[in-house]
């Protein structure tokens, strides 16, 4: 999950050290418990290392220096406590080897073993790597560096993207890759590498994306790529790169993304409708021409955190459109467990950022049996969505809040499309289809008169709760993944204590918990089951429960029961997922600024979750 940015050019300058510098500002959402960059200064012909606890705003190199390359990175604290010693880059105990690493090495302590006496200034895998590429320098000194990674490669297990410099090969960068994002834009100055693509400006006309078990060599003036195990050629592919400014111009008139993102929610359904949903038609064109579908039997949701409460609602939609069976797993327990595979089953592994561990672990296991597999994601070109069968992208454009809100409602908006679109191939439930899809246009609207109109409301019920410790999350039927998914919002960026259930669940065990110091969030609308949610909040009225409603327009029947209330329009009862997420995503930020949290990148949390 930490985040690398290095530049490698022909002619020295100053541009690398401040290009480093905001890339890095920009991949803090990747980790920002400590950061630290490395270069050569071409008029003193010395190297620079600067490291930091903290944010990138706490390094402070010379940014007049000469430079042709630098060696960026921004960390998220896996192995080892944020600190300076466990900052990257790190140097080998010679001091000839320098290196940054996103993933996991996982068998460190073999390795360490095998280095024998060495002195290691932190506790990550990454510094016991580096000096294990320095050990095999020095136990093979006629080997070429180049073999020395490919023998390293093949003792080394777990994911990584890495990329090193050796001081005895001056001006090259050697890029190890497996199961890590790393691309590189090419330059007419030479090239800049990174963990996400977003982070390039316009001097890169073309990217390049290395494969996995890859090692790619670079110079200001060349590139060439090898198969890590047999060090054969690989052919280089460039795919053209069109710098689009407004990605990230920051937060704009907003106090923080993740307001941003909030907010601007209706242009994030639009943009998941263009071109698939226009005058009553939906086309889906990577699925059209597939007939598979049509024959599946059963569907397989695999995902992980708030990718895994939108796989819950897709159950709830496809199940009731599509009549098919629908599973859903969180991709951590199914990777790992003893699972049985039938082959009229699909696969839909479902992830922001394309590059989730747990679920590409998932995706894998199953792709060894030869199963298909459909992606839903947000990042083109992802390691998720180019090993699936199919991928949908969701189209919402990057998400820089780490705790996801846009994310959700355009893999909500794909997850509802899919139902749709097998229930039309299977010429089933016509008018609930017809129904929902006029429905779903209407929804942007929705959102910009919801927002509009409630936005101080939020903020001023949030005042009210914001010195509780705990909170409970109630729904049923769709809303019921709501809740949950609401609940590990006020947990991502509050901090405060939050669990979501079921409100039939309510009387097996968390009734207990009801006091005047124990706020619930309900979500009561009027849908097939709300006589019985309108029971369950009786119960909770007469244990003295505090309760915050979100209800109908004009529903007034609840008066003498709710503290707070939270009005959303009436819809078709399986889309008030989409209405109820938008209050508690806001309930759950203004909570957090209220408390004085650190709302954009929410402590030990980080936006790509790349190890595991």
């Amino acid at each position: 999950m930490c985040g690398i940015f290095a530049i490698l050019q022909q002619s020295p300058s100053s541009f690398p050290i401040k290009k480093t510098l905001e890339a890095l500002k920009h991949l803090e959402y990747r980790g920002y418990d400590s950061c630290g960059i490395f270069y050569k200064n071409i008029d003193t012909n010395n190297y620079v290392m600067e490291k930091s606890i903290g944010k990138i705003d706490q390094l402070n190199p010379n940014n007049t220096h000469r430079v042709k390359w630098v060696l960026g990175h921004t960390r998220w604290a896996t192995h080892g406590v944020p600190c300076e010693e466990n900052a990257h880059p790190h140097l080998s105990y010679k001091g000839d080897i320098v290196l940054i690493h996103n993933g996991i090495i996982e068998n460190h302590k073999i390795l360490k073993s095998k280095i024998g006496s060495c002195i290691f200034n932190g506790t990550t895998d990454s510094e016991i790597l580096v000096n294990y590429i320095q050990y095999l320098c020095d136990t093979h000194p006629i080997l070429d560096f180049k073999d020395i990674l490919s023998i390293c490669s093949t003792d080394i297990i777990g994911s990584y993207s890495i990329v090193i410099y050796n001081k005895n090969i001056p001006d090259t960068f050697f890029l190890m890759k497996n199961n890590t994002p790393l691309v590189i834009g090419n330059t007419t100055n030479g090239y800049q590498i990174s963990s996400d693509g977003h982070t390039f400006n316009d001097d890169v006309n073309h990217i390049i994306d290395p494969p996995d078990t890859s090692l790619t060599i670079l110079t200001g003036r060349s590139i060439a790529i090898y198969n890590l195990d047999d060090l054969e050629t690989l052919p280089i592919i460039k795919t053209k790169y069109t710098h689009d400014p407004t990605i990230i111009t920051g937060k704009g008139e907003y106090k923080h993304y993740m307001l941003k993102e909030i907010i601007k929610q209706s242009d994030t359904i639009r943009s998941c409708l263009r071109g698939r949903l226009l005058d009553g038609k939906l086309t889906l064109e990577e699925l059209d021409n597939n007939n598979t579908l049509l024959h599946t039997k059963r569907l397989l949701i695999c995902a992980c955190g708030t990718s895994y409460y939108s796989g819950l609602i897709g159950k709830y939609i496809i199940e009731e459109l599509c009549d098919i069976t629908v599973d859903v797993e969180q991709a951590s327990e199914y990777r790992y467990r003893k699972s049985h595979f039938n082959k009229d089953t699909t696969m839909i592994v479902i992830s922001q950022s394309g590059e989730t561990a747990d679920t590409l672990g998932a995706l894998q296991k199953y792709k060894k049996k030869n199963g298909m597999v459909i992606s839903i994601c947000n990042v083109m070109g992802s390691t998720i969505a180019k090993k699936a069968d199919i991928n949908i992208n969701i189209n919402v454009g990057p998400e820089i809040g780490v705790a996801s809100t846009k994310a959700f409602t355009g893999q909500l908006c794909v997850l509802y499309l899919f139902a749709i679109w097998l229930a039309e191939k299977k010429q089933i439930n016509s008018q609930t289809t017809i129904s929902l899809k006029e429905s779903m246009v209407k929804l942007p609207s929705m959102y910009e008169a919801f927002i509009h109109n409630n936005k101080q409301h939020l903020h001023n019920i949030a005042k009210s709760y914001r010195f509780c410790d705990n909170m409970l999350f109630m729904g049923r039927g769709y809303n019921y993944p709501v809740a949950m998914e609401g609940a590990l919002k006020v947990k991502e960026i509050s901090y405060m204590h939050a669990e979501g259930y079921s409100a039939a669940e309510m009387k097996h065990g968390p009734i207990a918990l009801i006091d005047n110091m124990m706020p619930v969030v309900f979500i009561a609308l009027k849908d097939s089951v709300y006589d019985k949610v309108v029971s369950n909040l009786q119960e909770i009225k007469s244990r003295g429960g505090k309760v915050i409603c979100i209800i109908n327009e004009n529903n007034n029947e609840l008066n003498n029961l709710i503290y707070d209330k939270i009005l959303i329009p009436k819809i078709d009862e399986q889309l008030y997922p989409f209405l109820c997420i938008i209050p508690i995503q806001l309930f759950s930020y203004y909570l957090a600024l209220e408390r004085g949290c650190s709302i954009d990148q929410p402590r030990n949390l980080a936006k790509s979750v790349t190890v595991e």
